[in-house]
């Protein structure tokens, strides 16, 4: 790996591919912002009981972060929530998407707003396992049409993905790593800003 210097001229090069990759990706203005769920795709839904033993640890802690999410975002207004059993003393709920959370929801991620690109702090050139070539951009953005329900949910939208999503969400701005790959035709941008775990 190896950092390069950017010059200004650099930097507004950059800065402009990065604008038009995000503006490609998201011509609606819609999913900049992306708020990973977890991998299932189809509701309704009803949540699993899960005991923890030493084989399946991954796949508990898995499972127990998607529940609560799927808790989370039914206080939001995204899901319906209905108790249908107990198994093992634990309650297990139905989830099915409202209206507002089928409007919002884009593959496994409840999606919003256009990221802006205010500036390009650094730039890292890798190859990688496989011998491709990838750049490594550090830049910072502003969120543009952020909706009524992540403004008004911020603590429980910290609660599920971490405090420093909910201050990049309160100051609409931040910043992130975009990774950009080598191709025929210039270089591939491979996704847009999409939240799991809280890490930026």
């Amino acid at each position: 790996m190896f950092t390069i210097l950017l010059t200004g001229c650099d930097s507004a090069n950059i800065k402009r591919q990065l604008q038009e990759n995000h503006d490609k990706l998201n011509p609606n203005g819609d999913r900049g912002i992306c708020l990973y769920l977890g991998d299932l795709k189809n509701y309704p839904y009803t949540t699993k009981y899960m005991e923890k033993n030493e084989y399946n640890e991954r796949m508990f802690y898995g499972n127990d972060r998607f529940k609560k999410r799927l808790a989370g975002f039914s206080e939001i207004g995204m899901f319906t929530r209905e108790k249908v059993a107990e198994e093992y003393g634990e309650d297990i709920y139905r989830y099915d998407l409202t209206d507002l959370g089928t409007k919002y929801l884009k593959s496994n991620n409840f999606c919003f707003g256009r990221v802006t690109v205010t500036g390009v702090n650094k730039l890292d050139v890798v190859t990688d396992s496989i011998g491709r070539t990838t750049k490594m951009v550090r830049f910072q953005f502003e969120i543009e049409n952020v909706p009524v329900w992540v403004t008004t949910n911020l603590p429980i939208i910290a609660q599920l993905y971490g405090e420093g999503v909910q201050r990049i969400l309160t100051k609409n701005e931040g910043s992130s790593l975009m990774r950009f790959i080598k191709v025929e035709s210039g270089w591939s941008m491979q996704e847009g800003v999409i939240i799991q775990y809280g890490y930026y």
